[in-house]
């Protein structure tokens, strides 16, 4: 059977992503509605919780099988096999401790109600990690349409899951229990897939594989201890020094419009397998213009999604969350600085050169210098010194990943990112903002002003961009073919 090429493969899976994102985009503003400030401050806690711990304990081993499925793909088995128990073992321990010990974590988040629902968060999280291994083994395996079909299908199940409950019964523990229910479907149905790819394998080969998979992942599991820890150091300081209600503020000023860092995740894991195969054949100049193509459309899209985003940060936080979140905004606003960050792919070269060890020291700076900063913002600034503590940490990572990355492939920044371009870009894009946000003042209406904003600067940049050969999104291989497509279909609706 014939393989996509990347760039389609990228497009299904992006597009499984982003159906499941605009599934996932209404729960918020679903729980919003139906919870009180104190309770939906509860379930974002209980979520903060889930989210730290399952990403903690993957301790780098999920990232793994894309280093090692497309490297060794004869022994897919094997590594899934270890990935799965590693995970079961795990998870089984961080459940168990969440039972003994949820009266210290409940007293941690200084919420009595945590209490009965730390364990719900530990069983959540156990069957969570016994299934996770299923879409980077499907996407290592050059199946990314079908990794984004799982994607967008598991979403449907988690949404429904969430939302029935909780307008039922309007509390934090019935959309735990959802939650749960959810993550034993997605357990069940990662034993149906291994079982059709051959089952599970145990013998002798699994240790010597696994301590191959362990040595890999070491350095990228405490990298994402040290790196969670970082990105979310902000919420667990705010819980010394604020109320659930607050949290609930902040949290939705951390919302983030999921689609361009999802794309940028999608692209990423995509491009990731013939990364590897161009730098293990030693050919970095095919690499780095590969890198390069690849890097020019992140700019394009994150560079003109932050410059939007910004334009209608306020009518949209309002109109998705209702103007009791108004004091969301300037937190929402600093939040947005993650996706210039993000467009940059900085850990994809050091995990695909395998200088993992690097990775983990970038963390370890970059965590030492966050938590003084941390809690002197937060406790002076409150929420937007907590929210400039957060990116600050993140851009210091990114730094010190990009610096290692010039240096393990003996290059220079130039030849690693298209530095005029992202110039030229933010220029572009920082005059139609002006533009656009004196024509604003004009709109009575803020959905019209949202509309407005969004087609005029959108058609604008893109342009723009075009006309001054920046970035020619028309010469894109999926959007001709799209245009052709559609070409091909015009004499039908003609007649």
């Amino acid at each position: 059977m014939k393989t996509k090429n990347l760039s389609t493969q990228a497009a299904f899976y992006f597009l499984g992503r982003a159906s499941a994102l605009l599934l996932s985009f209404s729960v918020p503003l679903v729980l919003v509605r139906y919870l009180d400030k104190n309770n939906f401050g509860v379930y974002s806690q209980a979520l903060l919780l889930y989210t730290l711990t399952f990403k903690i304990l993957q301790f780098g081993f999920r990232k793994s099988l894309f280093y090692f499925i497309p490297k060794r793909n004869s022994l897919q088995n094997y590594y899934l096999t270890n990935t799965v128990l590693f995970f079961t073992i795990v998870g089984a321990f961080g459940a168990i401790n969440f039972y003994i010990f949820r009266n210290g974590i409940a007293q941690f988040f200084g919420n009595t109600q945590m209490v009965k629902l730390v364990p719900l968060v530990g069983i959540f999280i156990f069957f969570m990690l016994f299934s996770c291994s299923l879409e980077p083994t499907l996407v290592s395996q050059s199946k990314a349409s079908k990794a984004g079909l799982v994607i967008f299908f598991s979403q449907i199940v988690r949404s429904i899951s969430i939302i029935v409950p909780v307008m039922l019964y309007k509390t934090v523990s019935s959309a735990l229990l959802g939650l749960v229910a959810y993550s034993i479907v997605r357990a069940f149905f990662l034993l149906i897939f291994v079982k059709i790819t051959g089952g599970f394998v145990l013998n002798r080969k699994n240790w010597e594989y696994f301590k191959k998979q362990f040595s890999y992942s070491k350095h990228i599991g405490l990298s994402g201890i040290l790196s969670n820890l970082s990105r979310r150091f902000d919420k667990l300081i705010l819980f010394y020094y604020f109320s659930p209600e607050m949290f609930a503020i902040y949290k939705i000023g951390n919302f983030r419009i999921p689609f361009v860092q999802m794309f940028f995740m999608s692209i990423g894991e995509v491009m990731l397998p013939k990364a590897v195969s161009l730098l293990k054949s030693g050919k970095i100049e095919q690499f780095l213009a590969f890198w390069k193509r690849t890097i020019l459309r992140f700019l394009f899209i994150g560079i003109g999604a932050f410059f939007i985003l910004q334009l209608v940060a306020h009518d949209l936080i309002v109109i998705l969350f209702t103007a009791k979140y108004v004091q969301s905004v300037p937190i929402f606003r600093i939040v947005l600085g993650y996706l210039l960050g993000s467009m940059l792919q900085y850990g994809i070269i050091l995990r695909t050169t395998g200088d993992t060890n690097l990775i983990l020291r970038s963390n370890i700076i970059s965590f030492a210098v966050l938590v003084p900063i941390t809690f002197f913002l937060t406790k002076y600034f409150s929420t937007i010194g907590a929210a400039t503590a957060g990116l600050t940490g993140f851009y210091l990572n990114a730094f010190f990943q990009i610096n290692y990355s010039i240096k393990t492939l003996r290059t220079n920044l130039r030849n690693l990112y298209p530095i005029t371009e992202f110039l030229q870009l933010g220029l572009i894009s920082l005059i139609l903002f002006l533009v656009f946000f004196t024509l604003q003042g004009l709109i009575p209406s803020s959905i019209l002003r949202i509309v407005s904003s969004l087609i005029g600067f959108t058609t604008a940049y893109i342009i723009l961009s075009y006309k001054l050969n920046i970035y020619r999104i028309f010469d894109e291989i999926l959007w001709s073919t799209f245009i052709n497509k559609i070409k091909n279909y015009v004499p039908l609706l003609d007649n």
